[in-house]
């Protein structure tokens, strides 16, 4: 019997018009996305990251002192094109030479691809949530995020660990709604690959067990304790044999069963660990490079040896100063002027509807989920670090701001004409305010910044200047020989300053005697033009 071909297709409209606003919306995230990649210039730490994802590649993962210290074996997915060309297509040698422009945009279209997947996995964990109109919301806000545009088109690990974390927190929701084995396991292998974005996700142990922990108590509550348990213990024994597996192979199992003893550790805690007699000789079933890259990491961030001085508000606090205490606002604020305003109005109504009907057990089983990560994180930077330099370390807030945001759309159908226009002009004004930057969106700031020549006396570092500019700054220096670049000694005549060399970001080479002036305009937003008349008193 033959398909009626009316119902057929009524089914292929259904399909395209379901299918179709995703598809486009993936289709203009991927056009802004490849504007803003190849319009930024290296930024810098994108040489490193490419290097330790070739090294990789090779099977060498050691670490060294300042280059490789942190970086993690996600590197290599955004070499592996260059790396499969060179070595199997054209049949070159395994020496990666120097980084061309050409390598480095090839190199940022895989991190694309992976803020494409975020986009995808926001818009599914938002529509089985609160239905196709808060789905295709969360696709909108998606291409309408600076700070993931910014950094989801970099060869960092920034935009990885974000859609690592939440494909963790997706994978261990699911597990919450029915605590099944097979979801168990499912959610351990995935908390286990999130492993090797960046060290900071360790932190994503205790975050999975304080977000399952209020769903485990409704599970015991419903008489289901057998249930839980074999989904428990499934998951320890999946994390615990994915963690180990995934970690090895990455890393190449270099080092494998080395014991504590035989490691040559920097920092005191581990170093005692070290010297336990119970613990120092049981041969670890872990690569050296992991355990020695946590050591390093810790160690940079006590000594502050690889990092400048953080800043905020127009207060430097130098780095090596160990009596300096961390910024306890610096991420608040970083928000407050990073993410459009009109997104955190919505996000404010959010809360406001959340409050107001809030429910233990939906909330435990849903939004908690969203919140506990951003939470977590956001007290560990804020007030167990001083390692604050940008945004970026706490850029998973974006995407779980996005996914909140998105249930303000949900039965758009019976929504009033007021309120359909309300939310229309607040993502106007959201579009409008990002793309007046548009394709520089590593400096974005929001109109809570009045005149953009003063944006550095709010922020610094990768939240304004990480080389993302330089390419515009050298073509306005070829056109204007006369303009001194960063110069640490008082000058006249025309002067062009970074912002991190104009509030003393870098410890050892800066013009902070410029500060005295008012910059007369801008170039790229991260480098501030002066002119300093003849005969004019310049010295600090």
């Amino acid at each position: 019997m033959g398909r009626n071909p009316d119902v057929a297709g009524a089914g292929v409209r259904l399909s395209v018009r379901k299918t179709g606003p995703c598809i486009l919306l993936a289709g203009c995230a991927l056009v802004l996305y490849l504007i803003v990649a190849f319009s930024a210039a290296r930024t810098s730490d994108e040489e490193s990251h490419y290097h330790y994802g070739w090294m990789t590649l090779l099977g060498r993962t050691e670490r060294s002192r300042t280059y490789w210290d942190s970086k993690m074996p996600v590197s290599a997915l955004n070499v592996l094109p260059h790396f499969v060309t060179q070595t199997l297509v054209e049949g070159k040698g395994l020496w990666l030479g120097q980084i061309d422009t050409g390598m480095l945009r090839a190199a940022r279209m895989v991190t694309i691809a992976a803020s494409i997947g975020l986009m995808a996995l926001l818009m599914t964990w938002s529509t089985r949530l609160w239905g196709r109109h808060a789905g295709l919301a969360a696709g909108v806000l998606f291409c309408l995020s600076p700070n993931l545009m910014a950094h989801g088109t970099l060869i960092t690990s920034d935009l990885y660990m974000s859609l690592a974390t939440v494909a963790v927190m997706f994978t261990h929701w699911q597990l919450a709604q029915t605590w099944r084995a097979q979801q168990a396991a499912a959610a351990a292998v995935t908390l286990a690959a999130a492993l090797l974005t960046k060290y900071s996700s360790l932190l994503l142990i205790p975050i999975v067990f304080l977000a399952l922990l209020p769903s485990a108590w409704i599970e015991l509550q419903k008489n289901e304790t057998r249930k839980l348990a074999r989904s428990l213990a499934t998951y320890v024994l999946t994390a615990l044999i994915a963690g180990v597996l995934i970690i090895n192979i990455a890393f190449s199992f270099n080092g494998t069963f080395t014991p504590l003893r035989d490691y040559q550790f920097r920092t005191t805690a581990f170093q005692r660990l070290a010297h336990i007699p119970v613990l120092s000789g049981i041969p670890l079933p872990l690569p050296v490079p992991f355990l020695d890259g946590v050591d390093y990491t810790r160690a940079h961030e006590l000594s502050g040896e690889t990092f400048g001085n953080p800043y905020l508000l127009g207060e430097v606090r130098p780095y090596r100063n160990a009596g300096a205490r961390p910024f306890y606002s610096y991420y608040l604020v970083a928000y407050a002027f990073k993410e459009p305003i009109a997104f955190q109005l919505l996000l404010l109504a959010a809360f406001a509807g959340l409050t107001s009907r809030f429910n233990f057990k939906k909330f435990a089983l849903n939004e908690w989920f969203m919140i506990c990560p951003v939470l977590l994180y956001f007290i560990y930077l804020s007030f167990f670090t001083r390692a604050q330099f940008g945004l970026r370390h706490w850029l998973i807030v974006f995407p779980f701001s996005i996914l909140i945001i998105s249930s303000q759309f949900r039965g758009w159908p019976d929504f009033t004409g007021k309120k359909r226009l309300t939310l229309i002009a607040l993502l106007l004004y959201a579009a409008i305010s990002v793309f007046s930057y548009f394709p520089q969106m590593i400096p974005y700031m929001n109109e809570l910044v009045i005149d953009r020549r003063y944006s550095w006396k709010i922020l610094a570092d990768s939240n304004l200047s990480w080389g993302q500019n330089e390419d515009v700054v050298a073509r306005f220096l070829r056109a204007n020989p006369d303009v001194k670049l960063n110069p640490h000694d008082p000058v006249t005549g025309r002067v062009l300053v970074n912002a991190n060399s104009l509030v003393g970001v870098n410890p050892i080479w800066n013009s902070t005697w410029l500060l005295k002036f008012p910059p007369q305009s801008y170039i790229g937003y991260a480098h501030l033009l002066y002119m300093i008349p003849p005969g004019q008193p310049v010295a600090p």
